[in-house]
């Protein structure tokens, strides 16, 4: 482990852990990344024995596959980069996944290290037993109970039902700008 005199001043004056924000008492210890050896913090015993750090970051979204995906992978693979995927077909993929660097530190021996972490692209309806819609009608009662306690009326009609969203109309970035929603025409 690294750990400078900054440090360890830092420690001793720690009055919370810097995990849990808990007060610290006698089971102080000293947290440090074990890829970098860079002292993080004081931390309880417990909270440090239970910290992990994820592998990966979960990028989520809900019906990817469904969208253009494979245009994200074309600029995620940029310059020959490795991309991960599980593909449904050629333009489907239901998930994939690129490494990216989040740290780097020179070892003992003076060896440049990378850390790396993967970002992880995943569609949400993907591991869902039915759609948005489908969900939002299976409410529990405590549930249904807190939304109507925010909407009524027609405003809980709209809450508790699936959008509508016209992709046709939609076709140009000035469409976004607009302050007014179209004619109904426009919706046919």
């Amino acid at each position: 482990m690294t750990f400078t005199k900054a440090d360890e001043k830092r420690y001793k004056r720690a009055t919370k852990c810097h995990i849990c924000d808990g007060k610290l008492g006698d089971d102080r210890v000293r947290n440090h990344c074990h890829f970098t050896g860079r002292f993080r913090g004081a931390a309880h015993n417990g909270c440090n024995l239970n910290y992990k750090a994820s592998n990966f970051i979960p990028v989520i979204f809900h019906n990817l596959s469904r969208y253009d995906s494979h245009l994200f992978i074309k600029k995620l693979a940029r310059n020959g980069e490795k991309i991960n995927s599980l593909p449904n077909n050629e333009e489907k993929y239901i998930s994939f996944s690129k490494e990216v660097v989040v740290d780097e530190f020179s070892n003992k021996e003076g060896k440049h290290v990378q850390v790396k972490r993967e970002l992880r692209f995943l569609d949400s309806f993907r591991f869902m037993a039915s759609s948005l819609d489908a969900l939002s009608k299976n409410l529990s009662k405590k549930q249904r109970k807190k939304v109507k306690s925010r909407y009524t009326g027609e405003q809980l009609d709209l809450v508790l039902r699936k959008g509508v969203y016209q992709y046709d109309y939609m076709d140009s970035l000035e469409r976004l700008k607009e302050t007014h929603l179209p004619s109904k025409t426009a919706f046919y």
